[in-house]
């Protein structure tokens, strides 16, 4: 009879088979490395990105604040108290046009005073400083400073700025201290000068004939 028994090679049901399933095999070098330098990558995209953050945050605060600098900078501190002066004469441009027609009846002058300087001033527009007078030869005819008012009328113009003042005339002959002249005003040719501050305005000089 042949013997029964357990076959070689398999001692108590363990022999040299194969490998159990689920056994890990070791990591190589290769692979420790790739992933060492991948997170490196990672690591300095992230501080790459938060360093970009940083610079453009502080970047708009450095413009804000040159911004708020400039601006103060910019803004005047000392308020100015000074008081306009008058204008300078020779800073002044006059035009002059009238309605001039008949004898005896009146005649409106439109006079017209230009800052030509590059400061606001100060024009006196009353009659006893910006006289006009109506001349005939060497006759003098009539004048504002004759029955004017004394005050003054002080007009603030800036550079450039002009104004007007209209002076009627109402025809008849005057004389200083607004007496009464019986002379009538017949027709001809006549002159009108003007004044300001005491000096000549030949801006404001016309001939002008009188039917």
């Amino acid at each position: 009879m042949a013997r029964t028994g357990t076959p070689r090679g398999t001692r108590g049901g363990r022999g040299r088979g194969p490998a159990r399933a689920g056994a890990r095999r070791p990591r190589s070098r290769a692979v420790f490395w790739r992933r060492r330098i991948i997170a490196l990558v990672v690591v300095a995209a992230v501080v790459a990105g938060v360093g970009w953050g940083f610079w453009k945050v502080f970047g708009i605060l450095g413009d804000a604040w040159d911004e708020a600098v400039a601006a103060q900078q910019a803004t005047p501190t000392d308020i100015s108290t000074a008081q306009p002066v008058a204008c300078p004469p020779d800073e002044l441009e006059w035009g002059l046009s009238h309605d001039a027609g008949v004898a005896g009846e009146r005649v409106r002058f439109a006079l017209t005073v230009t800052n030509a300087s590059e400061t606001s001033c100060l024009v006196d527009a009353g009659a006893q400083n910006m006289v006009l007078t109506v001349i005939s030869g060497e006759d003098r005819i009539w004048s504002t400073a004759d029955c004017g008012p004394a005050e003054a009328v002080r007009l603030l113009l800036g550079p450039g700025d002009e104004t007007t003042r209209a002076v009627t005339w109402n025809g008849t002959r005057s004389a200083p201290g607004c007496t009464a002249v019986d002379s009538a005003v017949l027709p001809g040719t006549y002159q009108l000068g003007m004044t300001y501050d005491g000096l000549d305005v030949p801006g404001a000089a016309a001939v002008f004939p009188l039917r």
